[in-house]
């Protein structure tokens, strides 16, 4: 494959999860938002991981741990552990990174007290420190 081969001359040698991860650009831990059809929140996800079954004619198969939601105008995040891990998500164009706001608002809501312990639950989970 042209790809794996650019990849990997590149970066080094790569497995096959790793270059799938690459073309994906998302890393483990990065936070993604995704809407909830059933709500007005949108929900934060932390990429853990994409499945075995990825290719360009097949939808997306990602690990992802749910780690909080954001809603509202002013937005407000809300950062719990606990409800759903290792979601296998279809191919979206819902399933983004945040804006710049998004991201402003839910880095600041990572930094309180009150949501460390939480936050420290879902990087041990996933094995990777949670960024946006």
């Amino acid at each position: 494959m042209i790809v794996r081969e650019f990849i990997e001359f590149k970066r080094g040698a790569s497995s096959d999860r790793e270059v799938k991860e690459k073309l994906l650009g998302w890393r483990s831990g990065q936070i993604l938002i995704i809407k909830d059809k059933d709500t007005a929140f949108r929900r934060l996800m932390a990429f853990s991981g994409i499945e075995e079954s990825f290719g360009p004619d097949k939808d997306w198969s990602i690990k992802c741990l749910e780690i909080g939601h954001i809603s509202g105008d002013p937005m407000l995040v809300y950062i719990h552990f606990g409800f759903t891990e290792n979601i296998l998500i279809k191919r979206k164009p819902d399933l983004r990174i945040p804006t710049e706001e998004e991201a402003i608002v839910i880095e600041k809501a990572m930094k309180k007290p009150d949501y460390q312990k939480y936050i420290e639950k879902a990087e041990q989970k996933i094995g990777a420190k949670l960024f946006v």
